[in-house]
């Protein structure tokens, strides 16, 4: 086979055929826009801090979606967990739909986990629902599945917790049964590496 020099600017197959130079352009270009967004994953946590609740809801959008493409947002769980404390809902719901996409990816959210639990009670039930998820997918990373069920614990032993639960309130049982599902969760993983 005989082939013919297409670019010599490029390496490999890439240099000789015009399918491996377009997959080779293709490569380079997610890779160079990966890294472009995890850079901004660090600037878009400083402006997590903003006093501007509209940056504020960008930034954590934003960084949902680069979640949501699969960029390792790792270098904002710090910031996004503060934003679950937000006082305005239109923060704290991205927020936590970004630590939700994080987990639900791989990334590491531990950082973030005992402000997830404690928004398992917030007033917004999408918050609550990402919230839930987030720590339902963070349980399937063992480094930090210990850590989950330990805030879910503490949780559970809070005041609010207690005073909830005596008065049975909806509040209450919202709450337990998006804990229930995480709890569940693993509970499934642990059978799981018990069979194995």
């Amino acid at each position: 086979m005989k082939f013919k020099i297409v670019d010599r600017k490029k390496t490999g197959f890439a240099r000789y055929c015009p399918t491996f130079a377009r997959a080779y352009q293709v490569m380079a270009e997610k890779i160079r826009r990966r890294r472009l967004v995890k850079n901004l994953a660090k600037d878009l946590a400083k402006d997590l801090g903003s006093e501007n609740p509209d940056v504020r809801h960008n930034a954590a959008w934003i960084l949902g979606s680069a979640a949501l493409e699969g960029v390792d947002i790792s270098d904002a769980v710090g910031a996004l967990g503060k934003a679950l404390d937000d006082g305005y809902v239109g923060v704290r719901r991205p927020a936590a739909r970004a630590l939700a996409e994080a987990a639900e990816k791989g990334v590491d959210v531990s950082g973030a986990v005992g402000a997830l639990v404690k928004v398992v009670v917030d007033e917004n039930p999408e918050v609550r629902r990402c919230a839930a998820w987030a720590l339902g997918d963070a349980v399937a990373n063992e480094k930090i599945r210990e850590g989950v069920v330990r805030e879910i614990l503490k949780f559970m032993n809070s005041s609010w917790f207690m005073q909830e639960a005596e008065k049975n309130s909806d509040a209450f049982i919202d709450v337990v049964d998006e804990l229930d599902e995480v709890l569940r969760r693993v509970k499934a993983i642990e059978a799981e590496r018990e069979v194995a």
